[in-house]
């Protein structure tokens, strides 16, 4: 009984010194907004110290630099405090496990609700390993060697960017850019 009644009471405390504190924190990133002022990107979560109650029977405490989560007085599972990854991989698997709903575990973090809505769908489409893997970074090559040379060519006969583009099927963007690189050469008229 003494358990429930310390979870309780710091349950109550930090409910009283941190939902106010992420009240002044919005209130002041919608000033800025308002303002024309970018804030850095991403939004980390907020892990007070001492015991806090994301709902039900599920809440962290946050000590040294590690957040454990506990499932009524069972701890369940730890990471390090700045280990967002798998802050995101647990936050995805308490809500489809239904430990919790998508607000509550944004209200008690300070993370946006899209944050977790886009590690629900990764955790989704990918599982846990999916938040480990690293970013799939950009498309196939279209200016390859061949195409380069075939470019340079055209440019020498006279033609300009739109018509060379055109001819090789690529965007007059990526043409420019690669003028503008010096991976492909084009003559000064």
């Amino acid at each position: 009984m003494r358990i429930i009644n310390d979870l309780h009471s710091n349950f109550v405390y930090n409910q009283s010194v941190f939902l106010p504190r992420a009240r002044r924190v919005e209130n002041s990133v919608k000033k800025l907004l308002k303002k024309g002022i970018d804030m850095p990107k991403p939004i980390q979560p907020i892990f007070s110290e001492g015991f806090t109650v994301i709902g039900g029977q599920l809440g962290f405490e946050c000590s040294d630099d590690t957040v454990t989560y506990y499932y009524g007085v069972m701890p369940i599972f730890s990471h390090d405090k700045n280990d967002i990854k798998t802050f995101h991989m647990i936050s995805a698997q308490f809500y489809i496990n239904g430990n919790a709903t998508q607000a509550d575990i944004a209200r008690a973090t300070g993370i946006p609700l899209i944050t977790l809505k886009r590690a629900v769908k990764t955790y989704r489409e990918g599982g846990p390993k999916a938040f480990y893997q690293e970013p799939r970074r950009g498309g196939p090559r279209v200016l390859t060697s061949d195409v380069i040379n075939q470019a340079e060519n055209l440019f020498d006969n006279g033609k300009n960017v739109g018509e060379v583009a055109k001819e090789l099927g690529l965007k007059n963007d990526t043409l420019q850019k690669a003028i503008r690189s010096g991976r492909v050469k084009k003559k000064s008229p």
